[in-house]
This record gives structure tokens, C-alpha cells and sequence, in this order.
């Protein structure tokens, strides 16, 4: 339950409002962290992610209506305001909101759920990027990084770690990150509540949001790769030293990453806009609603961080994260 300072909120606005923090952290801080690559993408983008759900099924009265259309609702915007994230990022998203309809519905929404739903969400991170890895690269990438580290090892007289020991820690490492973040996503929707709201300005002004554009292909740039390419193939199939095996792997990634981006995943992101297209139609008035507060977000998220500046650490993201969230649920239903 969402209250706020004159009784509480209606269950439907506090959805629209989570739907809308939701949107926001997929266009904006998961869009951001796919163009620059950001290695742990999951784990950030995926824990809002799994916040934004637990508090639509908090505050929900019919969980899979609730879930999927606020689901379908953050997909049609990412479509619309941040191309330029992967179609494995759409996919990301989808699974979370199913992997968190079917954990709340069998076990409703607490501790041991949250937890549940985090540390599997954040699994299934680390093994798509795995996969990823070993579609693109191929298995000459673990053999590559196996060699390197025997080099290393015999140069330093120890004996360490191969390629598989790295798989296993990785994937460790976004297991006790999921545990840890289900604790602070529990805290979080419990301390929300908590917000004390008579510290809300009672008008804020909304921030100017900037959007960024695709580049246009460079048909030099794509010439000159295919030169490389075919070199690099042709060294490969005839020495089998480290530096041909090297062209080998390079040339194999952009083989595989241009069928990718210019043959599958345009397919997919047709499928995906057809399929959602219907539902475009039925949600236009939603969809306006929470694009407009998105400037809004941005300054209630700017000054939720000036007043937890007295906080540190995990500490403050926690208190930064739950008063953004009471901020948004409830600015203008308190005036």
C-alpha cells in the first residue's frame, strides 16, 4: 500500500506511476548503459526492473492484467525513445515480468519471493551474456583466454584459474549480487511508505530531457571490414599461430555481429512492433501520460539526491531510491 500525507493513493495511480519509473529507468539508465556497453547492465537495469514489479504487485489487484500492461506500456516507449538498445534487452525485460507474475502468483509478494525473483532475474543475465559471448566468439574465445592465462601462470610459476573457473565466477558474482539487492528491494518497498512527503516541494518544475540520434551506416567503414575479414580468414586457414587465430576470432565476431544487427535483429524488431502494435492504439492515452511526467521524474530524482546527501553508501541509494519513489506516486496527489 502507497499512502501519502492526506489518506493514500488510489491503487490505479500508483501503478501508472510505477509503470512510469519504470519506463524511465529502461529508456533512460538502460539505454545509456547499452550504448556504452556497460558490463553489468543486469544487475542495475535488472534490479529496478524487479523493483518497479514487486511494487505493481504490491499495489495490484489483478496481477497478470496489471504486469503486462504495464509491461507492454515500457516496451512500446523503449521501442519509441531508446532504439538503440539490443532486442536481447526487450527480451530481458519480457522475462522478468513473466518470471515475476508466475513467482508472485505462487507464492505472493514477500522476502523469499523477492529473493527468489531477483537472484534468477540476475542469473539469467549473466548466462544470456555467456551465450552471447559464445555465439559471437565462438568456443576459440575460451581457448584464446585458457592460453592466455597458462602464459601467464607459467611466467609467474602458479598454478590458476581457466576460462570455466571465470564462467562460474561471474555467474557467482550475479547470484550474491541478486541476494543483495532482493534484501534492498524488500527494504525499499517497505520504507517507501515511510517517506515522509511534507518534505516534497509542492511545485516542482520539470527538467528538459535530452534524446540522442542514430548514426547513419558508413558504407566505407563496412567495405573496409569486409577487406579485413576476408584476410583474416584466409591467414587462418593456413597458419595456426596465436596471431591468426586472433584475425580468426575478430573476423568470426563481426561476421556474426553484422547478420545480427542487420539481418536478425531488424526481423525481430519487426515482429516485436507488429505484435505490439494493436495494443499501441488501445493505450495511446497511457502511454502520453507517462512520457509527459518523464521530465518531472528527472527533477524529482535530482532533488531526492540533494536531501539523502547526508547518507553514504548503500544507505543512500536506498533512501535516494524510496523517496524518488513516493516523490513520483504521489506529487499532485497531495495538493
Amino acid at each position: 500500500m502507497i499512502k501519502a500525507i492526506n489518506g493514500i493513493v488510489s491503487k490505479e495511480t500508483a501503478i501508472y506511476r510505477i509503470t512510469t519509473l519504470w519506463a524511465f529507468s529502461e529508456c533512460g539508465l538502460g539505454g545509456l548503459m547499452h550504448a556504452f556497453k556497460f558490463p553489468f547492465t543486469g544487475i542495475f537495469v535488472g534490479g529496478l526492473s524487479v523493483l518497479f514489479i514487486t511494487l505493481i504487485a504490491l499495489n495490484s489487484r489483478n496481477l497478470k492484467q496489471d504486469i503486462f500492461k504495464a509491461l507492454t506500456i515500457v516496451l512500446l516507449i523503449k521501442l519509441a525513445v531508446s532504439p538503440h538498445s539490443p532486442i536481447a534487452a526487450y527480451f530481458a525485460v519480457s522475462l522478468q515480468a513473466v518470471l515475476g507474475f508466475l513467482i508472485f502468483r505462487l507464492f505472493s509478494t514477500n522476502l523469499a519471493s523477492i529473493l527468489i525473483l531477483t537472484v534468477v532475474t540476475f542469473l539469467a543475465s549473466a548466462i544470456q551474456k555467456i551465450i552471447i559471448l559464445t555465439i559471437i566468439y565462438g568456443n576459440s574465445l575460451w581457448h584464446a583466454i585458457d592460453q592466455y592465462i597458462f602464459w601467464v601462470a607459467k611466467k609467474l610459476d602458479y598454478n590458476t584459474f581457466n576460462s570455466e573457473t571465470l564462467v562460474y565466477l561471474y555467474i557467482l558474482i550475479y547470484a550474491v549480487s541478486g541476494v543483495i539487492v532482493g534484501f534492498l528491494i524488500r527494504k525499499i518497498t517497505t520504507n517507501v511508505d515511510k517517506v515522509n512527503l511534507e518534505d516534497m516541494p509542492k511545485n516542482i518544475q520539470p527538467s528538459v530531457l535530452k534524446t540522442t540520434k542514430g548514426k547513419k551506416s558508413n558504407l566505407f567503414f563496412f567495405a573496409v571490414l569486409l577487406i579485413f575479414i576476408i584476410i583474416a580468414l584466409y591467414l587462418s586457414n593456413n597458419s595456426n599461430s596465436p596471431f591468426s587465430d586472433g584475425l580468426y576470432i575478430v573476423a568470426r565476431s563481426i561476421i556474426v555481429i553484422t547478420i545480427w544487427y542487420f539481418v536478425l535483429s531488424p526481423l525481430l524488431f519487426s515482429l516485436l512492433r507488429k505484435t505490439l502494435t494493436n495494443k499501441e492504439t488501445q493505450l495511446s492515452i497511457q502511454i502520453d501520460k507517462v512520457t509527459n511526467f518523464f521530465p518531472l521524474l528527472k527533477s524529482i530524482f535530482i532533488i531526492s539526491w540533494n536531501q539523502t546527501s547526508h547518507y553514504k553508501g548503500l544507505n543512500r541509494i536506498e533512501k535516494f531510491v524510496s523517496k524518488s519513489i513516493a516523490y513520483s506516486i504521489n506529487y499532485n496527489e497531495i495538493e
